[in-house]
């Protein structure tokens, strides 16, 4: 079965305002843009009062992915994306820790 591209076009947007299609995304090949390290990280605030301040500070950072909201024994879970352990380290060590 053959359909033209106005057809495709049509059935498309009838599934997206649907609903059954939710978003589109892109997957980067990270070894060519030299981002090379994915890592997570766990991370606890000290007090309550610190929480909506790491939130507001953690989104400026482009290395991070994501950001999710855990229970158990840590209160966030970091999706960290950098070029290396060095990027990684100072990452850690000068903003996050900060």
């Amino acid at each position: 079965m053959k359909l033209s591209v106005p057809a495709v076009s049509e059935r498309i947007r009838k599934i997206e305002s649907a609903g059954i299609i939710e978003k589109y995304t892109v997957r980067i090949n990270r070894d060519k843009i030299n981002y090379k390290l994915l890592a997570f990280i766990f991370v606890n605030i000290d007090k309550t009062e610190n929480i909506e301040g790491f939130r507001k500070a953690i989104v400026k950072y482009n290395s991070v992915l994501e950001c999710h909201h855990v229970v158990g024994k840590y209160d966030y879970l970091l999706k960290i994306l950098v070029e290396d352990t060095n990027v990684l380290e100072n990452f850690i060590s000068n903003k996050l820790k900060k």
